[in-house]
């Protein structure tokens, strides 16, 4: 955050499992994100990508890339 000169109050985190972790889930949203970028393995792309469609707006983009 530092490096990119990101405010604290424009700059949230979170740690947690969103796959299946309901209570993660419900702290990030639903239908809330323009886009959504993940740069992770496949193993977990498959699974990930039936779950965060519900937290992307209508009409969001995902960006996937990642190690098959």
């Amino acid at each position: 955050k530092e490096a990119n000169q990101i405010p604290d109050k424009d700059f949230d985190m979170m740690i947690g499992n969103i796959i299946d972790d309901k209570e993660v889930q419900d702290q990030v949203g639903y239908e809330k994100y323009d886009i959504v970028a993940a740069n992770i393995l496949a193993d977990v792309l498959v699974p990930l990508t039936p779950v965060i469609v519900h937290q992307m707006k209508k009409g969001a983009y995902y960006i996937t890339s990642g190690i098959l």
